[in-house]
């Protein structure tokens, strides 16, 4: 897999069943690909933000933080989804789907206000995600497991 942001190589070691991987230079037969796609990252990245469209647009590269900062950036509204590769099955591309989370998603303090339904009073309300307040959570799926039982799975605002 190749790293846009950091312009690397991830090869994950298949005797460890992929928990490790190694970081490595972008193979030569890949690496003009890989400069076109950065590219187009990179344009876009600069669509986000006005200094990094002026940085961009004056010839200047930008760091691998300025990239990272507004992939973020676009993901807070919603222009920007970030693609990443892997496998589940293999172990693939975990590690590196998690550090995306916390690089490019946003903090639940830093999501707007979830819409929902008071069950006291029935009427809608807006709830800001934080540790203050009353628990606010969100249902979003039920299923019945063979061995353990019923299972709810919950997003919890506060």
């Amino acid at each position: 897999v190749i790293d846009l942001v950091q312009m690397k190589a991830i090869v994950w070691n298949n005797e460890t069943m992929g928990a490790k991987y190694d970081v490595e230079e972008i193979p030569s037969d890949l690496l003009e690909k890989a400069k076109q796609y950065r590219e187009k990252l990179v344009e876009a990245v600069a669509e986000q933000d006005e200094a990094l469209m002026e940085k961009y647009l004056g010839g200047e590269e930008l760091s691998v933080e300025e990239i990272k900062k507004g992939i973020k950036t676009g993901c807070l509204n919603m222009s920007l989804v970030p693609m990443l590769c892997g496998s589940s099955f293999k172990n693939k591309g975990v590690q590196t789907l998690l550090d995306a989370v916390i690089d490019y998603l946003p903090a639940p303090t830093e999501v707007v206000d979830i819409k929902g339904i008071d069950p006291k009073t029935e009427e809608e309300v807006f709830v800001k995600s934080s540790d203050d307040g009353e628990f606010a959570g969100l249902a979003f799926k039920i299923m019945t497991d063979p061995f353990v039982g019923q299972l709810t799975f919950v997003r919890v605002y506060r």
